[in-house]
């Protein structure tokens, strides 16, 4: 592996940016670098880029990525309405991020109606602190994170064709059923804070095509 000359000055590694010393490559592909983070507060000096993965949870211990295509249950809340229960967990991003969460519908060729979006500050919980809430335990990654859990509301126009009689907070019938539809959730990650430049930002989304089936408690 050829190293970069100014490698071989741990200060200059940490503000330039530099491979690791394991010679790894990132799932990605490319070879790891060590790169210290930019977000207020943050000390991590992250060798990847960021990632996230959609999951389904109620809490720490039903924690579950979601895979494409799954079921995913609509579940009815006590204040009258329906939602789909997510969270993500996420690499290489700092412990306090930005969450950005949505629902889609894919109407076909190409066309997309966003349907819910949720945004969320959040202090996330580290597998290395913290590993007794994560089920099957940590991956060996020093930034391994989850956050758990958005209820993200389903809005009464979409509500489904449940069969049980529902006490609902709703004024109009809904035009279409959520379960009838193509649905996409979305999340996009990112550090509390960043640099000037947006195209500096260390940022991530991901999404999944899901089958929203009716209805739990």
């Amino acid at each position: 592996m050829n190293v970069r000359p100014w490698c071989a000055f741990a200060g200059l590694a940490l503000i330039l940016g530099c491979p690791s010393s394991d010679g790894d490559e990132c799932p990605d592909g490319s070879p790891k670098e060590r790169v210290p983070a930019v977000a207020d507060g943050c000390s991590d000096i992250f060798e990847c880029g960021p990632e996230v993965e959609l999951a389904f949870a109620t809490g720490a211990e039903d924690f579950a990525p979601i895979a494409e295509g799954s079921s995913q249950p609509i579940q009815y809340g006590a204040q009258g309405g329906y939602h789909l229960n997510v969270a993500a967990e996420m690499h290489n991003l700092c412990p306090v991020v930005f969450l950005n969460f949505a629902l889609d519908i894919d109407r076909g060729g190409g066309v997309r109606e966003t349907i819910q979006e949720l945004d969320r500050h959040v202090q996330t919980v580290r597998c290395s602190q913290q590993a007794d809430l994560f089920a099957g335990g940590c991956d060996g990654e020093p930034t391994q994170q989850r956050w758990w859990a958005l209820q993200l509301a389903i809005p009464c126009d979409y509500h489904p064709d449940d069969p049980e009689e529902r006490e609902l907070n709703c004024e109009n019938e809904p035009l279409e059923h959520l379960e009838d539809l193509d649905v996409i959730v979305r999340v996009e990650a990112w550090d509390h804070s960043e640099q000037a430049d947006p195209a500096q930002a260390r940022r991530v989304s991901t999404e999944v095509a899901v089958d929203a089936a009716c209805c739990t408690l």
